[in-house]
């Protein structure tokens, strides 16, 4: 009996993995189209306090029976939530914040006794708010309501909480508040001085509430709890900054809370402002939670200590907070822009805290001479001139890792800085970026090193991976590099340290044999990955040069056109620093990074790119030659640093057209030799895509033999009852959707790791391929079979959950899926369509079962030469 049950739960689990609902098979129409399908999914994460809810309508406590409500902090709706259910978060003790995204509708006691709630403002969308919905929420003591109430129901807030009203002379929203919501009442309505509202006053007589009116819809509400002589010193305030309304509110503590009005759509970031009505002196600390702009200067705050700010983006301007004596701590989470001087000069600022920064512009820090230390995030790719320069007190420096360039005295007299950590893809060092830092006793220098200035290092021992670099030349007459050292050089074997310890004999020079850890290299063949082009039609071809070196030739013929490359399996972004391109070229090229497919038509690109717009190649007008080489691009985006972000494809294109390159007497014309993404960790795979000679297959792929026959089912007895496994169909039988038996010989599975090239030459068919590129003059071009590329997806949730797998082949009309568990043999699953389409299919197979690791590959034929199929390379993926 046990094994009757084991058996029938294996074949259980395996016929619902393989389970295909009608229509799965589909071709996708443009990005736009997956990304309405990707939004229909229900997503809900609590990650760290916040809580993540989009792809459903109505919120209630059954989609959220899974979340410890105690532990959410903050909520952030999607825009598909309308509703929030009755009693949903009632007695959510530690929710602080919330973001409404599209909610309209807000249930009885949806968010009773959240007692540490703070808001000042709701979406500005039309709102039904109900009985008892923020009731015993006491931290909310001043709200903006939306200019549309439909529904306003008794005890919608707490008694003592200040309302602005935002409706002006409509009388069908005054009427949508209830008799009863008036009863009780302690705070102060702030309302438009208008006729319906003096009757609203008239008929609503509470002896403690206050009114305040307004002459115009757009005059800024100033409510002033505490006056001094210099201003409010405690109180509110709700501007119109060009049309985002901006509350400000300062509490008896001194601390400034600043706060956008959402509403209903999306807006730019929250633009930072105190308005002159505060006495600025007054306020000692500023909070703000949401994406914001700090672009006008805090001069006038006098004894600020401390900005914390708590976001996804946010953008700190020029001169913002210089030479603000008292500023202590600095703490941002979230993506932040440093510009020049922003906080120069603060030379109390002890404490700074950057989770993850995407420039630090010059003088950022200059002469904060109480810094001690600093952790650079990962996503800061350049430290500008002067940027810590000054910076006395600094002990120890942690650069981040996709840092590649340290300019002009960066770090300049640091002078108690002993320890600094460099990134293993640091390529240049600018003149006294490190000058005048005499604590630091030793630097290791990562191998990547290209270029180092003058006045770095100068009584420091410094060791040398690299075997060759270029040294600052010095003006005529001074002191060159190495005659600047006063401590020892430790260099690898090598004819470039030969020639510098034969030309400078008086500096300390000792040999030592550094350890570079190397990351493991997958290779692949670059017209293998090409996923898909402009709609016009771009040829791309394999050939090789004049010298006979393999390269895959890309056919422009205007400005602004791509190609598109997969990425297997994609690639996490902040694990790679910079992407090398070697190539032979007329004209500038323009390199990005996508999440997903792309939309491409006239240069118009319709898709979620992770890597904006690099531009290696580039070329000065009148420069003529045919530029060749190896130049790098480095991963960036304003969006993204060392966050999570997942790519799919690389695309290739120009920024320049053929009328702006034959003036200068260069052929319009692109060569691409190889791409290499270097990751920033050895643990991490190097991934190099080679351009391969058309006539020989791919250096690191091994031919796969066809099936002897058609795979027959394994002998092992079954239960009655239990689903039988029957033989697959001949291809002319109408396939379904169900678990293939396992064939008896098994297909010999493609290596995941690159082999060597076999020995002997590879069996090839005698077949004329069924598609063979067109020669679009060039005379190095050979025909081949290509091999088909598939790739895998997971996608939706819960029980909606399925593999999307791709299958792209410029090679025959029809493939077959072939599928294997570990350590068993591959079988091919029943399809209902087995034709591609254009050279692509999408397959959709649902599972039901978690934590499988499984294999896929694909084979196309032409009909009737199943013998002559290609095989894809074998993927695998985790369920």
């Amino acid at each position: 009996m046990m094994k009757t049950t084991k058996i029938s739960k294996y074949y259980i689990a395996w016929l619902l993995i393989f389970a295909v609902a009608a229509g799965t098979l589909s071709m996708p129409a443009k990005a736009q189209t997956a990304a309405a399908e990707e939004a229909s999914i229900q997503q809900i994460d609590l990650q760290d306090g916040v809580l993540t809810i989009d792809g459903v309508g109505v919120v209630n406590a059954e989609i959220l029976k899974n979340i410890n409500l105690q532990d959410v902090r903050k909520i952030e709706f999607g825009k598909t939530v309308k509703r929030v259910a009755d009693k949903t978060f009632e007695n959510c003790h530690n929710l602080e914040m919330i973001i409404w995204g599209g909610v309209t509708t807000i249930g009885s006691y949806a968010f009773a006794n959240c007692e540490k709630l703070d808001m000042m403002s709701m979406s500005q969308s039309y709102v039904n708010i109900r009985e008892g919905a923020f009731w015993n929420c006491d931290s909310i003591e001043f709200i903006v309501l939306p200019a549309v109430i439909e529904e306003l129901g008794k005890n919608a807030f707490p008694l003592t909480t200040d309302i602005v009203w935002r409706n002006r002379d409509d009388s069908d929203g005054c009427a949508a508040v209830s008799d009863e919501f008036w009863e009780g009442r302690t705070g102060t309505m702030f309302v438009q001085d208008t006729e319906v509202w003096t009757a609203v006053i008239e008929n609503e007589q509470q002896e403690d509430m206050q009114w305040e009116k307004r002459q115009d819809y757009a005059d800024p509400i100033i409510y002033g709890i505490q006056q001094g002589e210099e201003g409010i010193t405690q109180g509110y305030t709700v501007v119109d900054l060009g049309g985002n309304l901006n509350v400000n509110r300062l509490d008896a503590s001194g601390k400034m809370t600043i706060s956008n009005i959402y509403q209903g759509n999306d807006l730019d970031k929250l633009y930072v402002e105190i308005p002159d009505e505060f006495d600025k002196a007054a306020i000692t600390q500023i909070e703000v939670k949401e994406d914001a702009v700090f672009n006008v200067s805090f001069k006038q705050c006098v004894n600020l200590t401390h900005v914390d700010v708590d976001a996804q983006n946010v953008e700190i301007g020029e001169n913002v907070f210089q030479d603000m004596d008292k500023l202590q701590t600095v703490k941002i989470s979230g993506q932040v822009n440093l510009k020049a001087n922003c906080f120069s000069g603060c030379k109390s600022l002890e404490n700074l805290e950057l989770e993850s920064c995407q420039t630090i512009g010059q003088k950022a820090f200059y002469d904060c001479t109480s810094l001690k230390k600093i952790n650079i995030p990962g996503g800061v790719t350049y430290i500008e001139k002067s940027a810590f320069e000054g910076c006395k007190k600094l002990t120890e420096v942690r650069i981040g890792y996709k840092v590649v360039d340290i300019r002009e005295r960066a770090f300049y007299g640091c002078e108690n800085l002993q320890s600094v950590e460099f990134p293993s893809f640091l390529r240049k060092i600018k003149q006294d970026a490190f000058g005048e830092c005499p604590l630091i006793q030793r630097v290791v220098l990562p191998e990547t090193i290209s270029y180092i200035g003058l006045g770095n290092f100068t009584k420091s021992d410094i060791y040398w991976k690299g075997t060759e670099v270029t040294i600052q030349q010095p003006e005529e007459g001074a002191s060159s590099f190495f005659e600047q050292m006063t401590g020892t050089m430790y260099v690898p074997a090598g004819t470039f340290w030969s020639a510098q310890q034969e030309t400078y004999p008086e500096t300390a020079w000792k040999s030592w044999t550094p350890v570079i850890e190397q990351a493991q290299t997958e290779t692949y063949d670059l017209m293998e990955q090409l996923a898909f082009k402009e709609d016009v039609n771009i040829p791309v071809e394999s050939c090789v040069d004049e010298d006979g070196v393999p390269c895959t030739q890309i056919h422009f013929q205007k400005k602004y056109e791509r190609v598109a490359f997969e990425i297997p399996e994609g690639i996490q972004v902040q694990d790679y620093a910079t992407i090398s391109i070697k190539a032979q070229v007329g004209g500038q090229l323009m390199i990005d990074l996508w999440a997903d497919d792309i939309d491409v038509s006239d240069g118009v690109v319709g898709g979620t790119n992770v890597v904006d717009c690099t531009y290696p190649f580039y070329y000065k007008d009148e420069e003529g030659e045919t530029k060749y080489g190896t130049e790098d691009v480095v991963l960036i985006n304003d969006q993204i640093s060392d966050r999570e972000m997942a790519a799919k494809y690389i695309s290739i294109g120009t920024c320049r057209g053929p009328e702006e390159v034959e003036p200068f007497q260069r052929k319009y014309e692109f060569y691409i030799y190889s791409v290499t993404f270097h990751p920033v960790s050895p643990k991490t795979k190097k991934l190099v895509y080679e351009s391969v000679k058309a006539n020989t297959p791919a250096p690191t792929v091994s031919p796969t033999p066809e099936p002897s026959a058609a795979p027959t089912a394994s002998p092992t007895p079954e239960p009655s009852g239990t689903p039988t496994a029957s033989p697959a169909p001949e291809p002319s039988a109408a396939p379904t959707a169900s678990l293939a038996p396992e064939p008896s010989t098994a297909p010999v599975v493609v290596p995941t790791q690159p082999v060597a090239p076999p020995q002997t030459p590879a069996a090839v068919t005698t077949e004329k391929p069924a598609f063979t590129p067109e020669p679009t003059g060039n005379p190095h071009f050979v025909e081949k079979i290509k091999r088909p590329t598939l790739s895998l997806r997971k996608r939706g949730q819960g029980k909606h959950r399925y593999i999307q797998l791709t299958v792209k082949s410029s090679t025959g009309k029809y493939f077959e899926l072939y599928m294997k568990k570990k350590g068993r043999k591959y079988v091919r699953i029943r399809l209902k369509k087995t034709s591609l389409k254009k050279g692509r299919q999408v397959v959709r197979l649902a599972y039901s079962q978690k934590g499988y690791l499984v294999w896929f590959k694909a084979r196309v034929y032409e009909k009737g030469k199943r013998k002559n199929g290609v095989y894809s390379r074998e993927k695998k993926i985790r369920l």
